[in-house]
């Protein structure tokens, strides 16, 4: 079996000499029209990037997996220097060691790399090295990278992209290997993206392959990549948004209560403007049944619960008062009614004298109950008051109040609609 090299990696020889090649890694490729220079580092700081010209450069073989060599066999060996690059030197086998060393014969004893000559070259004392056997490979049978005319692409990675890109050095390898191509390598530039050259001969996009062809293969996975990663931040929010609604269910406080069908439409106001003015107000949420008139209230307090709960339900209370002591304690036109109406006019659905019934009739919520049928009962009570200080005549309509049954201060309460709670509300 056998496994692939990175991309971008290539074997530099020096010129007319095939004995020798140094490890590298492309950068960058040029050409006119008679060749192509390829731009090579080498990753040690004294041998910089030069160009190096491309019938002097191939790409590595295929690492054979358990290579076992045998006496007398042409291998390549891998020789490495504090001041130069990783070097492979062709060599003979001529012993093995019990214990699995190899002894080689190498065919050269100057190795370096010609047009630099403040650059150290791989000096070696002796023709004859003890190695490893991970140090050996087969010879290598890959041709030179002579890519005449050039057919070149450099794809720019977005930066939401480096990432990815970063992973997937085997796919652009692929995608070189598919289309023939002689370089497919990730750059990694001076401000922190990435670029992807492709550099391939225009004899290969005759066939089907080529620069432009894996360009375009290889924008399509970036694509794909790209809605992959939208995708999964999209998922990503939704869950986010899924628990945070979990969380505030768990912890929603509830109310419900019936009310009187004919109050209904007073609790949900000209075109639901009461409900949206409570949700709003008090942060809750109210549903409303208008079949049986059950109203429910929810929301993530008690205190904005209750609160809704006051504002949207209605009661009707009646106070006892006798014609005689209207005028007095109302006003002949009811004015003070009127004003009553004006102070608590959002609360109130009902306030008038009922002749025939002897009585004021409240109809609202608790909002405008209580202190209207507060000020109702103490006007009143300040009106008899008045006459009995009056005499004869005040006491004539004292007698007449407690004749018809009704007592001072009484007054008839009637609560349509049975409140029903969760969370601890009755």
């Amino acid at each position: 079996s056998s496994v692939r090299v990175m991309a971008a990696a290539v074997e530099v020889r020096r010129k007319g000499e095939d004995a020798v090649w140094y490890c590298g890694a492309v950068r960058d490729v040029s050409a006119d029209q008679n060749k192509s220079n390829i731009t090579v580092d080498f990753g040690v700081a004294s041998w910089p990037s030069r160009q190096v010209p491309a019938e002097q450069v191939r790409r590595p073989p295929l690492a054979v997996v358990s290579f076992v060599a045998t006496v007398g066999e042409v291998v390549e060996v891998q020789l490495d220097s504090q001041d130069a690059p990783l070097a492979w030197v062709t060599g003979e086998v001529v012993a093995i060691e019990e214990w699995g060393a190899y002894y080689v014969r190498l065919m050269t004893s100057d190795c370096c790399i010609q047009g630099n000559r403040s650059a150290p070259a791989l000096r070696l004392t002796s023709s004859r090295v003890l190695c490893q056997r991970e140090c050996i490979r087969p010879v290598s049978g890959e041709p030179t990278l002579d890519i005449i005319p050039v057919e070149k692409e450099v794809l720019e990675i977005p930066k939401e992209m480096t990432s990815w890109i970063d992973g997937h050095l085997g796919l652009v390898e692929d995608i070189g290997a598919s289309c023939e191509l002689a370089v497919s390598s990730v750059v990694k530039r001076a401000d922190g993206l990435r670029s992807v050259v492709l550099v391939g001969s225009v004899t290969f996009s005759s066939r089907g392959g080529g620069a432009s062809r894996a360009a375009r293969l290889l924008d399509i996975h970036l694509q794909r990549a790209r809605e992959l990663r939208d995708l999964q931040s999209t998922a990503s929010r939704l869950q986010s948004e899924l628990n945070a609604r979990k969380h505030a269910v768990s912890n929603t406080v509830t109310e419900s209560f019936v009310s009187d069908l004919a109050f209904l439409g007073w609790v949900v106001g000209p075109r639901g403007q009461r409900i949206a003015r409570t949700e709003r107000q008090r942060r809750v949420t109210v549903r409303v049944d208008g079949d049986t008139g059950m109203v429910e209230i929810s929301g993530s307090s008690a205190p904005a619960v209750a609160g809704a709960r006051t504002d949207l339900e209605c009661f009707r209370t009646e106070v006892p008062l006798d014609t005689a002591l209207a005028d007095s304690a109302l006003g002949h036109d009811r004015e003070y009614l009127d004003e009553l109406r004006t102070s608590y006019e959002t609360h109130l659905r009902t306030l008038h004298y009922s002749r025939e019934q002897a009585c004021v009739e409240i109809e609202g919520n608790n909002h405008a109950m209580v202190p209207c049928l507060n000020a109702i009962e103490k006007r009143i009570a300040s009106c008899r008051a008045a006459d009995s200080e009056a005499g004869p005549k005040g006491s004539a309509i004292e007698g007449k109040s407690k004749g018809k049954g009704k007592s001072k201060g009484s007054r008839r309460l009637g609560r349509k609609g049975e409140g029903k709670a969760k969370g601890g509300h009755a």
